[in-house]
């Protein structure tokens, strides 16, 4: 599995997503013909860590989940229960093979789609995650 697996099946296991969601928390964009509240997930960066003798084994990397609504509220509805489920989290979720040793939230942010029918647009909450894991 991949990191960014990983953390769908995360916040796919966790009742406070899924009461919001559903089973919609999508790999790097929505898909057409979207249902909302959805979440996207998409990877920002990545760097090794090291210590004093070289590459450590664990890697720091930047990830930002899109929390989508029809509404406002709806958008920060879902990124409160993300928020909840990934934030300081640290171990190996059910299922997954990869040691997740901390995940620590670095920002979050709100925007609007925009465009010519602007009622159409949904609203978005961004999180950006710090996730030190180990590979």
């Amino acid at each position: 599995m991949t990191v960014i697996e990983e953390l769908i099946a995360l916040l796919l296991g966790a009742t406070a997503v899924t009461d919001q969601a559903g089973r919609r928390v999508f790999p790097v964009s929505l898909p057409q013909g979207r249902t909302l509240p959805a979440a996207t997930i998409y990877q920002v960066s990545s760097q090794p860590m090291y210590d004093d003798d070289g590459a450590s084994g664990l890697t720091e990397d930047r990830y930002t989940v899109d929390c989508w609504g029809a509404t406002y509220t709806a958008a920060k509805t879902l990124a409160a229960a993300v928020k909840a489920t990934l934030s300081a989290y640290a171990g190996t979720p059910p299922g997954g093979s990869i040691a997740l040793a901390f995940i620590t939230l670095e920002d979050e942010r709100d925007d609007r789609e925009s465009g010519g029918d602007a009622e159409s647009y949904p609203f978005r909450t961004s999180l950006d995650f710090i996730v030190t894991s180990q590979q």
